[in-house]
């Protein structure tokens, strides 16, 4: 049996900057409130809270401006992705199918392979999306490629559709968007430019 990881309370706090930015409450460019508030409403010292807000900086989540605020920033992939591999958790000693799982259902969908060699980021393995597509890929495709449901994202795209169960795509898609909006890209949209 696999133990089980407490997470800290800096971890807590950091897990719900991150969700507050992914799910859209906090846009681009918008000011966090301030430290008092926000440890008064989560019910936190302000150490922990500051010790959350740096990690999230050094994420490039948000920034802190001294004497105005912390900000969130323009969301960039690039530090989530070199701290993924540095943390090991992209290993060839710590991936297996339920690795496999959890990432799919972070991308609102499903692993439906029942088992994979522990450690082989290569080989396909079946997905099933949110909307139900089934489709092969290696895990290297879909974890460090940013690849998912090839039925879902050729045109017409409904990204406010795919980013309602999808919290993968919601982290890029939310800090540029509103949840209430209702956005379809067809073939309409390259109308006026040449060669389209």
């Amino acid at each position: 049996m696999e133990k089980i990881v407490r997470k800290t309370l800096t971890d807590q706090i950091f897990d719900y900057i991150q969700d507050q930015i992914a799910n859209g409450n906090w846009k681009r460019g918008e000011k966090l409130p301030s430290e008092t508030e926000l440890a008064e409403k989560l019910g936190v010292s302000r150490m922990s809270l500051r010790a959350a807000i740096q990690r999230s900086n050094t994420m490039g989540l948000t920034e802190t401006k001294v004497g105005e605020g912390t900000f969130v920033k323009k969301i960039s992939m690039r530090p989530f992705i070199e701290n993924l591999l540095k943390s090991n958790l992209l290993s060839a000693d710590n991936d297996d199918i339920n690795d496999m799982r959890k990432a799919a259902e972070f991308r609102g969908g499903k692993c439906l392979s029942d088992s994979m060699t522990k450690g082989d980021l290569r080989s396909p393995i079946t997905w099933s999306c949110q909307f139900g597509h089934e489709f092969k890929a290696s895990p290297t495709l879909v974890l460090l490629g940013g690849h998912w449901c090839p039925e879902c994202f050729p045109m017409p795209w409904n990204y406010d559709e795919i980013a309602r169960g999808n919290p993968f795509f919601a982290q890029v898609w939310y800090p540029l968007h509103d949840k209430d909006e209702d956005n379809y890209y067809d073939e309409s949209i390259f109308k006026g430019f040449k060669d389209m």
